[in-house]
């Protein structure tokens, strides 16, 4: 165990060349095996290799990793946990983690790639159901006050705004929680670029449009109609996403509601993707629902924003890129949003500074 001892770039890119090497072929039988449907595990696949495709910064003489870390969070979507989890693997940080009962399979599937990637378990003794964390899927706050999370010297909140600060009451030590809370991810677009690179349309598709840096903001960076904008997008998505008829009936009330209130709103003919014209920013859980909002709107936001994923520079007005690409904390081109690497600064905190702390001084 490597907690409280500095660690290495050279032992890092160790760590990192033995995960990079997984072949894809084995992530597939993997996920395929933990009832990932085809495009999920492909999606899995795209996001680990860019996940551990850069070797994230090594912890300094400034920095030590922590004893133990704690994380709170659904993980619906495999790599909303999983940068953190490889880290805390990479560097020998023991985890505990409360998800769901429907996400453990995402952790195992994880468990299974990290122990392929090393042949043996780095983590000396597995716990729950095999897994290399203790993995609690206790519904509500109850583990808050059974001292579950005692011995964590950090605690990662992924979820609601209310949930983080559930948490950041129970343990007011500033340091001692990290909330990670609602984002909302944008995307910039031209009409003629919309037409005809159809990246963009990757940022959408990607674990069907669930995942917390999946973009819910258009934001056009040419005069074109709303109309026009949302006709073509809504031509290229339509009958992509496998029929979800929960998700159906939820954009069809959206859109009813909006027309009756004559506000401006568009449905595929699928039923699978529901644009609105507005003009604030408005937040939305809704897989599928788009909001097209102009760059003031976004400006005079005080949402938090994930990804911002833009064309190539050359097509849109680089003074706009600029001035949004200093609200988001994953800047990528099209296609690559819901796809980091582990140079990411979630909320503006690196992955790494996460799961370490700054070492005692001296004096």
């Amino acid at each position: 165990m490597m907690s409280h001892q500095i660690v290495s770039s050279e032992r890092l890119q160790h760590m990192f060349t033995a995960l990079q090497g997984v072949h894809e072929a084995t992530i597939l039988d993997i996920t395929t095996a933990y009832n990932y449907s085809e495009s999920e595990s492909e999606d899995i696949v795209r996001a680990y290799h860019a996940l551990v495709s850069e070797v994230p910064s090594h912890l300094g003489a400034s920095q030590v990793p922590l004893q133990r870390v704690g994380i709170v969070g659904a993980s619906s979507v495999p790599t909303a946990l999983w940068p953190y989890l490889i880290i805390s693997e990479a560097i020998g940080v023991p985890v505990k983690v409360k998800v769901r009962a429907e996400d453990v399979r995402s952790l195992s599937a994880l468990a299974e790639i990290i122990r392929h990637a090393f042949r043996t378990p780095i983590t000396p003794q597995y716990t729950t159901g095999g897994l290399p964390w203790d993995v609690r899927v206790e519904a509500g706050d109850v583990l808050l006050g059974a001292g579950f999370w005692d011995d964590c010297d950090r605690i990662l909140v992924f979820g609601s705004d209310a949930t983080v600060d559930i948490y950041r009451q129970c343990f007011p030590t500033p340091s001692r929680v990290i909330g990670f809370g609602h984002v909302e991810s944008l995307l910039l677009v031209d009409l003629a670029n919309v037409s005809t690179d159809l990246r963009w349309m990757t940022d959408f598709l990607s674990f069907r449009h669930i995942g917390c840096l999946a973009p819910r903001l258009v934001v056009p960076a040419d005069n074109c109609a709303h109309s026009d904008l949302a006709d073509v997008m809504l031509r290229k998505l339509n009958g992509l996403v496998i029929p979800d008829i929960a998700r159906a009936i939820t954009l069809r009330q959206e859109f009813h509601a909006r027309t009756v209130a004559r506000l401006p709103a568009w449905l595929s003919t699928d039923g699978m993707w529901l644009i609105t014209s507005d003009e604030s920013v408005a937040m939305t859980h809704i897989p599928g629902h788009l909001q097209i909002v102009p760059p003031g709107a976004v400006f005079k936001s005080k949402c938090s924003f994930g990804a911002f994923s833009a064309p190539a520079m050359n097509a849109c007005d680089s003074p706009l890129v600029s001035q949004l690409q200093t609200r988001a904390t994953w800047n990528c081109q099209w296609g690559m949003a819901q796809f980091p690497s582990m140079h990411w600064c979630n909320s503006g905190i690196p992955i790494v500074a996460a799961l370490s702390s700054l070492a005692p001084s001296d004096d």
